[in-house]
Order: C-alpha cells, then sequence, then structure tokens
C-alpha cells in the first residue's frame, strides 16, 4: 500500500456523524423565526471575522490578535458575538483559528485578554 488510509476509515459507520454544534445560542422566548435569523447572523460574523484573519494573516504570518483588537474592527457587533465567533471558528472540525492562552495582553479595560491567530489547518479538508 502506497497511501495513507483516511482515519475515517475507523469511525464506526453505524453511529450517526454528530451535528455541528450552532452557533446562535437560543435565549428562552425565542421563535423559531428569531433562532433561524440569529444563527445566520452568528454565521455571517463568523464568516466576516475569519475572512478578516485571513487577510491580516496574508500580510504577517502568524499574526495574533486579542478579542477587542478583533471588535474593533467590528464595532457593528457587540465584543460578545466576536468573542463567540472566535470559540466557534477555534471549536471547528478542522479548526480555523488557534486560541493562544499564554499569549496575553492587556484589554480596554485592564483586564488580561489572550490572543487568537489563523490556524495551519485553516482551509483543510476534515
Amino acid at each position: 500500500m502506497t497511501e495513507q488510509l483516511r482515519l475515517d476509515v475507523l469511525r464506526d459507520p453505524a453511529k450517526p456523524t454528530p451535528k455541528p454544534a450552532p452557533s446562535f445560542h437560543v435565549r428562552s422566548h425565542t421563535s423559531v423565526e428569531e433562532a433561524e435569523a440569529g444563527e445566520a447572523q452568528a454565521h455571517t460574523q463568523e464568516a466576516a471575522i475569519l475572512q478578516w484573519f485571513r487577510m491580516q494573516d496574508a500580510a504577517v504570518p502568524g499574526v495574533r490578535f486579542r478579542p477587542s483588537q478583533v471588535h474593533a474592527e467590528f464595532s457593528q457587533w457587540p465584543i460578545t458575538s466576536v468573542r463567540r465567533a472566535l470559540t466557534n471558528l477555534t471549536q471547528a472540525n478542522p479548526a480555523h483559528l488557534t486560541h493562544w492562552p499564554g499569549v496575553r495582553g492587556e484589554g480596554p479595560y485592564g483586564a488580561k485578554e489572550s490572543s487568537w491567530s489563523l490556524s495551519i489547518f485553516d482551509g483543510v479538508e476534515p
């Protein structure tokens, strides 16, 4: 055999593949339409932030950003939405972003924030 087997051959075909976690976190008393609109908005935010990270990485490979720095570029969205997008992009399979908890800097209110960068796995098919 000259080529390496894919890891998914070890997956049990009887077990269903888990669905990805939703990006929009539904709160109580949310209609289906509101939840769908929230999910679409969350995906739009994630796509925009990922594209911005790709552009920044193309200019300076390996550059890292804190949530408040990303929020400065996307100030039309709440900081909590930016943080959620960073987390979701980090937990994607494969990961689009890498979280650097040891690389911290001071945020706008004096609290320390960790950093994120474009993942080496961004663009790799699972």
